[in-house]
């Protein structure tokens, strides 16, 4: 069950990753720039803590 929810999580955090450039890319409103942007940091530092995290519990086993 948790090799399931892995897999969905790293699914869904490079769904964010690739929606938010394809956002920024087709969207010429600043502030929806902004936002898209700040979405996209955050995705990305929840994807880099997620694998920190997998190799510490791997490590552990």
């Amino acid at each position: 069950m948790g090799m399931i929810a892995r897999k969905y999580k790293t699914i869904f955090f490079f769904l964010i990753i690739i929606v938010n450039l394809l956002y920024i890319t087709v969207d010429n409103t600043k502030i929806e720039n902004i936002i898209s942007i700040v979405t996209l940091g955050i995705a990305i530092i929840l994807y880099f803590i997620k694998t920190r995290y997998d190799r510490k519990v791997v490590k552990k086993k």
